[in-house]
């Protein structure tokens, strides 16, 4: 702590420390002037309180498992070239971020190593983001849509059904949606002349608050009776997601490791939350949701085996932490982890590991462990311990 902090003390860009925990251990004079908090102020805050950040489309970037500590925790750099960070008067301020993870345990998360650095953003990444011309479109968490980096002040629109009108077209946007199913969708008790004149006045809405944010050219398309999204004028997180993820396990099976692993980051780092969160008990989106909700679970696991192989014990773990988090019955994510801890000389973590999965599987599920995943820690348990005395090979459901 002690080195940390003499370290930001003497350094002229903003910055803080953390304990893995998020809490803030020290905070030097710049960021005490970027953003207008006292050191004994900050110190009674943590992380993503004292910063609240969001990225430029206006999602939340600060939580329990952001991008950037889920990195900390695992001794991985992480950087953000253009996010914006909140000032204590509310207003909010156009930085970058970046991180440096002390030498240290890494899974020791009262160890106050991580430093977090602000400073402005990165003028060529706000560049790229503003000349992407195209409307993206977040499915993946709050629903968003961003042009330029701006997010669009949806929530502000007197048409609430434009609102479901492009979720359900995104939703849907590798094929046209005849205008009877949006109807049906939109007003299912309407008549069909009602039902056509509402849609016309809606497709009319939602393209003029496009063309009054400055997005100019037609996004929805119509043939004959239907409607989509033109491709070419949109970017959707969901698709964007799918596609790294597939492309992560293509790579993974040709060898290409590094890339592979780039590219599950990638996917990663979209997924920042459920499909179309909001609607979560909506029947025209369960399936896609559990379908994107599963592949973000494979990708976490491919992403740790990949750590895993090539020695990245502590980056393999907190994968593993992670997907757990979400799907907490998923055996072979428990094994990998329990193997990760013993290479990282944790053998305490890795028997305790056993027996919260000992236990998740036979409360969630009735069964008990596989025998190759008791096979990894029994050596670890001792053949007179009491742990090992009740530990019996049999074949769980397979994950």
């Amino acid at each position: 702590m002690a080195e940390a902090a003499e370290l930001i003390a003497y350094a002229s860009q903003p910055a803080f420390v953390v304990d893995g925990r998020q809490k803030v251990l020290a905070f030097n004079r710049a960021a005490e002037e970027l953003l207008d908090h006292s050191p004994e102020g900050a110190m009674a805050l943590t992380c993503d309180q004292l910063l609240r950040a969001v990225q430029p489309d206006g999602g939340a970037m600060c939580c329990g498992q952001c991008e950037g500590i889920i990195g900390l925790r695992a001794c991985r750099p992480y950087a953000n070239g253009h996010c914006f960070v909140q000032h204590k008067d509310g207003s909010h301020v156009s930085v970058a971020v970046n991180t440096i993870a002390m030498p240290g345990n890494p899974l020791d998360f009262d160890r106050p190593v991580p430093i977090i650095f602000i400073s402005t953003a990165d003028s060529a990444s706000v560049t790229e983001v503003e000349n992407d011309t195209r409307l993206h479109i977040h499915t993946l968490g709050r629903f968003a849509i961003s042009l330029r980096g701006c997010c669009l002040p949806m929530e502000q629109w007197p048409r609430k059904q434009a609102v479901q009108l492009l979720k359900f077209l995104a939703a849907h946007a590798d094929r046209p949606l005849h205008r009877e199913r949006l109807i049906e969708h939109l007003w299912p008790d309407a008549d069909e002349q009602s039902g056509w004149a509402r849609l016309k006045v809606t497709v009319h809405f939602l393209r003029q608050r496009l063309r009054e944010a400055g997005f100019l050219q037609d996004v929805i398309m119509t043939t004959d009776s239907s409607y989509l999204l033109r491709q070419d004028c949109v970017w959707i997180d969901s698709a964007a997601f799918e596609a790294l993820a597939r492309e992560g396990r293509a790579q993974q099976r040709a060898g290409a490791v590094a890339d592979a692993i780039h590219s599950f980051d990638e996917a990663r780092r979209l997924y920042r939350g459920d499909f179309m969160e909001a609607d979560l008990y909506a029947d025209w989106c369960a399936e896609d949701r559990e379908r994107f909700s599963e592949l973000y679970i494979e990708s976490l696991n491919a992403l740790a085996e990949l750590h895993f192989a090539r020695g990245e014990y502590a980056a393999a773990a907190q994968d593993c932490h992670t997907a757990l988090v979400r799907e907490p019955c998923r055996e072979s994510v428990h094994r990998l982890l329990m193997q990760s801890l013993i290479a990282l000389h944790r053998p305490e973590s890795a028997v305790r590991q056993y027996h919260r999965c000992e236990r998740t599987l036979q409360t969630e599920l009735g069964v008990l462990p596989a025998a190759e995943t008791v096979a990894v820690v029994a050596s670890l348990l001792g053949s007179g311990s009491a742990a090992s005395s009740h530990m019996h090979p049999r074949r769980s459901t397979p994950h």
